[in-house]
């Protein structure tokens, strides 16, 4: 089955943009496009999509609101933000609401098919520039030693960094996504963070991906 993809942006020409992309991926459908935050739970609520592409910054309702009632209503839905904005505050508020991905602009005609497919696979996925922001950040602090880790630990955060799905890290590791899924919980505490995106930047300062 393809992955059901709802598009609200208003500038049409990265409408226009995107659509053309996803077109070409056969394991993509664009089932709905809109223009604004007032049209996204009604047109959630009619295409039932399985990731819903939203921009930050457009007519409506503040976005942090948006995502809320999102998250609230359809649960199910994977929401990547698809914006020009690389402020912290930004992409602190979206992380701590729980969506599943923050593209900038700037890198979506080249990165957004593997976000797609990334997200409705239980991943995670953030702009370079976005993870690069938060590795500069937590520069400003002390910087953690990295712990003693296992190999398998070790492959786990690797897998993370590169984006993998928990099923594709299942399939390379011999696991159930649930045991995955227990696995990243278990390197979280043992690394003292709280979430995947922590992980990932942990990752970066330690030269696990460029």
């Amino acid at each position: 089955m393809s992955i059901r993809v709802l598009l609200i942006d208003d500038h049409a020409l990265i409408r226009k943009g995107i659509v053309a992309t996803l077109s070409q991926e056969a394991d993509v459908e664009v089932v709905g496009t809109g223009k604004s935050g007032y049209e996204v739970l009604s047109l959630c609520e009619e295409f039932t999509p399985d990731v819903l592409l939203l921009d930050y910054a457009m007519p409506g309702p503040p976005p942090g609101q948006t995502v809320t009632s999102v998250r609230n209503q359809f649960p199910d839905t994977k929401i990547i933000i698809l914006t020009a904005h690389n402020d912290k505050s930004y992409i602190h508020q979206m992380i701590s609401l729980g969506v599943s991905g923050y593209l900038l602009k700037e890198e979506a005609l080249t990165s957004i098919v593997q976000a797609i497919r990334t997200v409705e696979g239980d991943g995670k996925w953030f702009s370079q520039l976005v993870l690069h922001k938060f590795v500069d950040a937590s520069s400003e602090a002390e910087s953690p030693d990295m712990p003693q880790l296992t190999a398998r630990e070790l492959d786990l955060l690797r897998m993370l960094a590169d984006g993998d799905t928990d099923t594709e890290i299942g399939h390379n590791l011999g696991l159930a996504r649930r045991t995955v899924r227990h696995s990243v919980r278990a390197l979280c505490d043992k690394l003292g963070v709280n979430s995947r995106i922590e992980l990932i930047v942990r990752a970066i300062r330690w030269g696990f991906v460029e």
